[in-house]
């Protein structure tokens, strides 16, 4: 990895933990991961396998895309963590966010 890339990374995994209220503990077991290695990705002590990086963003409930943009220096895209959060959730919630976005655009009301 580029040099302080892994610090970055490290700052943003914790960032988007803390957005969730998850200690260590929790994003470990969500992610299937030791807290050893939680607490050494947050440090940006090693170069996480893209296993372990897709691992963390589904402990997260966030998309790859969306940490690696958070990794370029963007802010968070809303659009794109508003999918990533609604993705996490059952088909029959989906379907009622789906409802609700679409009674609030409608043109019709």
């Amino acid at each position: 990895m580029v040099p302080g890339l892994t610090k970055r990374l490290g700052l943003r995994i914790k960032f988007f933990r803390g957005k969730r209220n998850m200690t260590q503990s929790i994003l470990a077991s969500r992610a299937k991961l030791s807290v050893d290695t939680v607490r050494r990705l947050e440090r940006g002590s090693f170069s996480p396998t893209l296993e372990t990086l897709s691992r963390i963003c589904d402990g997260l409930d966030i998309s790859l895309d969306t940490l690696c943009d958070a990794l370029q220096g963007e802010r968070p895209d809303l659009a794109k963590m508003t999918a990533d959060f609604v993705a996490s959730r059952s088909d029959r919630e989906i379907q009622m966010v789906w409802r609700v976005v679409r009674a609030m655009f409608d043109e019709d009301n």
